[in-house]
This record gives C-alpha cells, structure tokens and sequence, in this order.
C-alpha cells in the first residue's frame, strides 16, 4: 500500500488500526526511529552477468516523441528503420486492431516544426 496510492503515514495509521492498537498507545511518526527497525542483514553483492553483450552496428532505434504523444492510438514515432544513417519520423494512428502510419520527408517535418514550440523545433532541426 506504500507508493502513490496511500501516503506511508495514512499507511502505518491503517495498519496499526488493523493491528486494534488503541489511541493511547499509538506512537506518533515523529517517535519512530525507521532506522532502528531495519536489520543488520547486509545482501550478498551480485554483479550482473553481461561478458560478451555488445550491442551489433546494425541495432534499430525507436523513439516515440514526447511533446508529439496525443490521446490513445496516436503519436510520431523517430526511428532509424531504414538503415543506420536513414532517420524518419512515422505517424501511427488507429484503434488497437487497425494501427496505421503515414512517413514524413524531411520538408513536411522542416514545414510541421516552425508550427511547434521553440524546444521542439531544436530537436527535429538539429536530426
């Protein structure tokens, strides 16, 4: 229950609640000491197995762009599908079943960026 759904305080009322602890014998947070609460323990330190990961020249890249995701089923997608140095940027939209896209050449994004914010035509720019 700790996390963005209950406050770790609204939590531990909750659970003291639930543990029938009575008004007068609650402890405030503020008289807590979480540090004490936690063990000695210490974990055995483990390190990733990754010898031999490299990752090939060819490898794709697939960027959904932030400032361009609208509702559901919509957003640009920057993708180097074409080979290492062919960048494109692709329109995707439909419902779940019917997913479609439409490529953009690099005048259409140049024309489309000078109606974007300032932040957003830096980046198409400068691809």
């Amino acid at each position: 229950m700790i996390g963005n759904a209950n406050p770790p305080a609204f939590t531990y009322l909750i659970g003291e609640a639930m543990k029938g602890t009575l008004k007068r014998d609650l402890r405030l947070l503020s008289g807590i000491d979480v540090n004490a609460l936690l063990t000695d323990y210490t974990d055995k330190m483990t390190r990733p197995n990754n010898s031999g990961k490299t990752y090939p020249l060819t490898r794709r890249f697939q960027f959904s762009i932030p400032e361009l995701r609208f509702k559901s089923g919509t957003w640009f997608e920057l993708s180097n599908a074409n080979g290492l140095d062919a960048w494109q940027i692709a329109f995707y939209f439909g419902d779940s079943k019917r997913i479609r896209s439409h490529n953009f050449q690099r005048e259409s994004v140049s024309v489309a960026s000078r109606c974007t914010s300032n932040r957003l035509s830096g980046r198409i720019e400068s691809a």
